[in-house]
C-alpha cells in the first residue's frame, strides 16, 4: 500500500511475498519443494515481465485492519485504519499477473521437482542439475556449473568447434566420481551442456553408442536447436557412418574427402541449420574415432542377400537423389557392394535406371507400335542443384527398415570397442 501511494514499483521479493500469501491460491509442490530455486526462477521471470517491476495504481478503498482477541476476558474486536493508504489487496488484476508467473516457474520446475521426490535418499547432482530450467543453469551460482562455464568461455570462446577429452570435463565437475560414470550420467551431462549453449558429440540423444572416455567433439549450439534426432538427420548420419568406415578403410582420406561427404549430406536431407552445425561437428567425431572396419564388414555379410541388396538400392537411391552419380560416389560404392559381397555389374545398372527417368508402361493387350527409349540423364549445372524434395523425401521416408538395420549394425560392432563403466 505505501509503494502503491509513493508510485514506487513493486520489488521481486514483495511480489512474491504477495503470491505466497494469498490465501485463495495455494502454490504447488514445486515451490515448496524447490524453495530456493522458486524464489530465483520467479525474480528472473518477473523481471522479464515487468522490467524495473510492476506499478499498482491506488483504489478507492481504504486500508483497514481488523484484530479480535482469542480470549473473551479482552475487550471486543479492534480496527485500525490508515486513511493515507488505499487497501491494494483489493486489486485483482496485479495479483493475477503475479499467480501466471508462479505457474510459469512451477511448470518449468516441475521435472526438477519430481526427480528430488522420486530420489529423496540418493540424489545425483549431474542429473538433477540436467532437469534445471535453463534461466536458472545459466549464470548459474552452482560453483561446479561455475567452473564448467568458465572453461567453455576459455577454450570454446566464440570457436565454432573444438576438440577435447571428456575426461576434462569431468573434472570441472568434481563431485562426480568418473569410475562410475554410466549412461545415467553421460545423458545428463549432455543435456546439461544444451541449457549451457553448448553441443557435444557424440551424443546419446542422437543416436550415438555410450562413450565414456577418449576424444569428443564440442561445439556452440545454435539458437532453438532441437533436443532429439528427426528422420533425415537419423538418416544422414547412418550414411555418413557408412561412407565414413569405408573412406577410412585403407587408413587415408583427405580434406576434400570429408568435405565432400559433408556437403552431399547436407544438400541431400532437409536439415535445419542447426541440424547442419551438429552434422559437422559429427563428421569430425567420426574422422577422429574411425569405426572398426573389419567388425563392419562381417556384420555386413552376415545379413542375407535381400537385406544386402536393399542396403545396396538405398545408398544408391542416395548419390542419385540430386540428378547426378559424382564419380568419387562410384567408387565408394564399389567398395560398399564389395563389403555387401554383391555384384559390381548390378551397382553400374541399378545405378544407371536410377539416373534415368522411368519408362512407360502399357497393357498387353494394345498393339505396340514401337518402343520406349529412356531420356537420358539430365547433369547438373554448375553452380545449382535442382532437387526433387518430394521424392527425397519420399525416399527417406521408405529407408527406415534399412536405416534400423545399419544402426544395429553399428551398435553391436561399437559395443565391444568402447568402455563402459557400469
Amino acid at each position: 500500500a505505501q509503494l502503491a501511494t509513493d508510485g514506487i514499483p513493486l520489488s521481486p521479493d514483495w511480489a512474491l511475498a504477495w503470491v505466497q500469501s494469498d490465501p485463495e491460491n495455494r502454490l504447488r509442490t514445486p515451490a515448496r519443494r524447490c524453495k530456493d530455486e522458486f524464489r530465483r526462477l520467479f525474480h528472473l521471470n518477473y523481471k522479464e515481465k515487468f522490467g524495473e517491476g510492476l506499478l499498482l495504481v491506488p483504489n478507492k478503498t481504504k486500508l483497514r485492519v481488523n484484530y479480535r482477541p482469542a480470549s473473551q476476558t479482552f475487550s471486543g474486536a479492534m480496527e485500525l485504519s490508515y486513511n493515507e493508504l488505499f487497501d491494494v489487496s483489493m486489486l485483482r488484476e496485479p495479483l493475477n499477473k503475479l499467480r501466471k508467473i508462479a505457474d510459469i516457474c512451477i511448470d518449468q520446475l516441475d521435472a526438477y521437482s519430481r526427480y528430488l521426490g522420486r530420489n529423496s535418499d540418493k540424489q545425483n547432482p549431474l542429473v538433477a542439475w540436467a532437469f534445471l530450467p535453463d534461466k536458472i543453469i545459466i549464470g548459474s551460482q552452482i560453483k561446479e556449473i561455475e567452473m564448467l562455464s568458465k572453461w567453455f568461455k576459455d577454450n570454446l570462446g566464440v570457436s565454432k568447434i573444438i576438440q577435447a577429452y571428456l575426461s576434462t570435463l569431468w573434472n570441472q565437475i568434481p563431485s562426480i566420481n568418473q569410475k562410475e560414470i554410466g549412461k545415467q550420467e553421460v545423458l545428463a551431462l549432455s543435456q546439461l551442456l544444451s541449457k549451457l549453449g553448448v553441443g557435444i558429440e557424440p551424443d546419446l540423444r542422437f543416436g550415438s553408442p555410450l562413450v565414456t572416455s577418449g576424444t569428443i567433439v564440442l561445439f556452440n549450439l545454435p539458437p532453438d536447436s532441437p533436443m532429439a534426432s528427426s528422420l533425415e538427420y537419423s538418416v544422414a548420419t547412418t550414411v555418413l557412418r557408412l561412407a565414413t568406415a569405408v573412406s577410412t578403410s585403407d587408413g587415408n582420406i583427405s580434406q576434400d574427402e570429408k568435405k565432400y561427404l559433408e556437403r552431399k549430406l547436407e544438400i541431400l536431407f532437409n536439415l535445419s541449420q542447426a541440424e547442419k552445425v551438429r552434422l559437422k561437428a559429427y563428421t569430425q567425431y567420426l574422422f577422429l574415432t574411425p569405426s572398426n572396419f573389419a567388425g563392419i564388414k562381417k556384420q555386413l555379410q552376415a545379413l542375407n542377400l535381400k537385406q544386402r541388396e536393399n542396403i545396396g538400392k538405398f545408398l544408391i537411391d542416395i548419390a542419385q537423389a540430386d540428378g547426378f552419380i559424382d564419380p568419387n560416389e562410384i567408387k565408394i560404392l564399389n567398395k560398399i557392394y564389395s563389403i555387401l559381397d554383391l555384384d559390381a555389374q548390378d551397382l553400374y545398372s541399378q545405378a544407371h535406371v536410377a539416373a534415368t527417368e522411368p519408362v512407360k508402361i502399357e497393357s498387353s493387350d494394345v498393339p505396340q507400335k514401337g518402343f520406349t527409349i529412356p531420356s537420358q540423364p539430365k547433369k547438373k549445372k554448375e553452380g545449382k542443384v535442382e532437387l526433387d524434395m518430394v521424392e527425397i523425401e519420399r525416399k527417406i521416408a521408405e529407408t527406415a527398415e534399412v536405416t534400423v538395420m545399419l544402426n544395429n549394425i553399428f551398435s553391436t560392432e561399437e559395443s565391444g570397442a568402447i568402455q563402459l563403466v557400469q
